[in-house]
């Protein structure tokens, strides 16, 4: 599978015409975080501010997610409708690691989210077109405390870091999130939010 993931983006990166021009530079349109220990119980929280619209259908916002193994292959993807002032989770392992594209489950991951309004939330379709401001996002991760025997974790929560998003990075995403679709065999399609409200420490899946 992995070959195949392979394959497909070197044709991407051959047929592409799209410069690396910078399309967003609104920081809550998409949003980086890591997760280290993500097999341990790792989650992730977002929110809907209402800046795109306070009242639902118009406010409601696609939260798409795309998570990457350390050698940054996409493994998984998935989007979430977020109404304003709602709250979603995902839990690493009982979602976005549910059933990876490769089909190992690597213990650290990085996770991109970007914000859009769609007619249906769909990670393989957005456009520059469609993103949309006003996602809030979190994440709870492990880390091993130094010196102690045996093994023991501390967990702290951070904020999703918002970055600029260029053309060529969001085609790599939607294109390669529609091949999962299309051609994985069901592989690589991660939950999509399956419970509300916040989740903490104590949520393991």
């Amino acid at each position: 599978m992995s070959r195949l993931v392979t394959l497909f983006l070197a044709a991407l990166a051959l047929t592409s015409v799209a410069s690396a021009q910078v399309i967003s530079t609104a920081p809550d349109q998409y949003q980086v975080h890591y997760f280290s220990n993500a097999t341990l119980g790792d989650t992730i929280n977002i929110t809907n501010t209402g800046a795109s619209g306070g009242i639902e259908p118009t406010g409601n916002l696609c939260a798409n997610v795309y998570a990457f193994d350390p050698s940054q292959e996409i493994i998984s993807c998935c989007s979430c409708l977020i109404t304003p002032n709602g709250l979603a989770s995902l839990s690493t392992l009982g979602d976005v690691l549910f059933n990876t594209l490769t089909g190992s489950i690597p213990s650290s991951i990085s996770v991109a989210i970007i914000g859009s309004q769609q007619a249906t939330c769909n990670p393989s379709t957005v456009t520059p077109g469609v993103l949309a401001s006003g996602l809030r996002a979190w994440g709870t991760t492990l880390h091993v405390l130094p010196t102690v025997t045996p093994t023991a974790y501390t967990m702290t929560e951070t904020e999703f870091s918002g970055s600029d998003l260029s053309l060529t990075e969001l085609i790599r995403l939607t294109s390669t999130c529609g091949f999962i679709q299309a051609d994985a065999s069901g592989y690589g399609l991660c939950n999509s939010c399956p419970e509300s409200g916040a989740a903490g420490a104590a949520k393991k899946k």
